[in-house]
């Protein structure tokens, strides 16, 4: 996962340059494993303020137009707060990287089987 933990110091990064570097990640991987698929999966993160305008601002949609560049699947879960997150809003209960692994799971499954 990235991009909770930075939202919470530090300026704002701007949104095009979150989406450089991850397409920098997305071709490395690729030229790294020729023939790979990537699948993206969309960070989870629920504390009010800053942290929420940084996901919902620069990485929600960074992520988005990376997926859809990339021709990569993105993988995003529903994660209900008091259930999936820790009390911080930030880290994921036991129950949320649960639901995580299901979903990304479930994404893999079905990726493999429309192969």
């Amino acid at each position: 996962m990235l991009g909770t933990n930075d939202a919470l110091s530090g300026p704002i990064p701007i949104r095009e340059t979150f989406e450089e570097g991850l397409m920098e990640v997305v071709e490395s991987v690729r030229r790294g494993v020729p023939g790979c698929a990537v699948m993206l999966v969309q960070p989870p993160g629920c504390k009010a303020g800053r942290c929420s305008q940084y996901l919902h601002s620069v990485i929600f949609p960074g992520v988005q137009t990376v997926a859809k560049s990339a021709n990569a699947p993105l993988v995003q879960a529903d994660l209900v707060p008091n259930v999936a997150y820790s009390q911080d809003m930030v880290h994921l209960s036991r129950r949320g990287a649960e639901i995580i692994a299901e979903v990304v799971a479930g994404a893999l499954v079905e990726f493999v089987n429309g192969q």
